[in-house]
C-alpha cells in the first residue's frame, strides 16, 4: 500500500440479512476498511441492494462521501463506493 491510500475491500460475493426498504430488498456485504497509517483493517458492512452486490476486490472510495457535522468535524454521510481497483478472479 502506497503512502496516503485508502480503500474498501469487499470481502464476500453475496448480501446477507435482507430487509425490505421503499419496496426494495436490501442488505449487507461484509468489507473492511484499509489505509497507509491503520495497523490492521477496520471491518465493516456496505448496505447493498440484494440484486446488486459488489464483486469481492479492492474499491476506491469516492470523496463526495465526506464532509463536515454542524461543528465542523469530519464526517461520512453516505460512503461512496468508487472505480474497482482490483477484483477477485473467479
Amino acid at each position: 500500500m502506497s503512502n496516503g491510500e485508502i480503500y474498501i475491500e469487499v470481502k464476500t460475493a453475496s448480501v446477507t440479512n435482507a430487509r425490505e426498504y421503499k419496496g426494495e430488498q436490501w442488505g449487507e456485504q461484509q468489507a473492511a476498511l484499509y489505509a497507509s497509517d491503520l495497523d490492521y483493517p477496520l471491518p465493516c458492512k456496505l448496505n447493498r441492494k440484494v440484486s446488486d452486490p459488489l464483486k469481492p476486490g479492492r474499491y476506491a472510495i469516492s470523496g463526495t462521501g465526506f464532509g463536515t457535522d454542524d461543528f465542523g468535524n469530519l464526517s461520512m454521510k453516505k460512503l461512496r463506493i468508487g472505480a474497482p481497483l482490483s477484483v477477485a478472479a473467479k
